[in-house]
């Protein structure tokens, strides 16, 4: 069964997150400080962590330092006061999402879900290095940015790109073949901005007749044409 930590300062809040992610099927341990999710750490290395930003005793980015969690463990950051730049650092440092409060349920799951089956998906591979090793990085190189993972000079060239462009408006056109990773640089993007707030509202419009794109976007009111039997709300209201 996957584990996870919960580390935040507000009991109440603290005591619901745990019982949602136990609803999905994890076992949980939670602190309240930096200090105490450092002993439930060295007692057993989670799968997930969801660590709140800014703790009594220091920052959830200094746990994803000193701990490296990152290297075994999907780490979500969790803040009431998002910015920018604390964004881009935690997911810089390893920090695999980044959630401001209140957190979105349904993406909340949908992590949790994604950690439950890659710790239930046998290993196809066995390990390049043994387990006692790391594999060295060149300075100045990750291996992960958000939701991207890869080391080689192509994604360190992404990687760069995506940082340069999140701080602005510029509308950002992603080119590739199918599977390439186009949605996971779009949500990646999404979180480095300074709309993370807001809602991720993936479309295929290639999917959607081009008589209707208009009501999935905008909406429409009943009796509005031919079959509209009730009133449907545009994904951008």
């Amino acid at each position: 069964m996957p584990h996870a930590l919960a580390v935040d300062d507000d009991p109440n809040f603290l005591a619901a997150l745990a019982e949602l992610i136990e609803g999905q099927g994890f076992t949980t341990q939670t602190a309240c400080t930096l200090r105490d999710a450092r002993a439930q750490v060295t007692h057993r290395v989670p799968d997930v962590a969801l660590v709140d930003l800014y703790l009594p005793d220091g920052s959830g980015i200094d746990l994803l330092k000193e701990l490296e969690l990152g290297n075994v463990t999907e780490v979500v950051l969790m803040t009431g006061h998002a910015d920018v730049e604390s964004a881009v650092q935690a997911l810089r440092l390893g920090a695999s999402d980044y959630l401001t409060k209140p957190l979105d349920i349904g993406r909340l799951k949908s992590i949790l879900a994604q950690v439950a089956s890659l710790q239930a998906a046998p290993s196809p591979h066995p390990p390049a290095h043994p387990p006692d090793t790391a594999v060295p990085e060149e300075s100045g190189r990750t291996d992960r940015l958000g939701l991207l993972l890869g080391a080689s000079g192509a994604m360190q060239a992404v990687y760069e790109m995506l940082l340069r462009v999140a701080p602005t408006d510029a509308s950002v056109f992603l080119i590739g073949e199918s599977g390439t990773g186009k949605d996971l640089a779009a949500q990646t993007l999404h979180l480095l901005s300074q709309r993370a707030k807001s809602p991720f509202l993936p479309l295929n419009c290639g999917a959607i007749s081009p008589t209707l794109i208009e009501s999935e976007l905008f909406g429409h009111e009943r009796g509005a044409f031919t079959g509209a039997q009730t009133m449907r709300r545009g994904r951008f209201e």
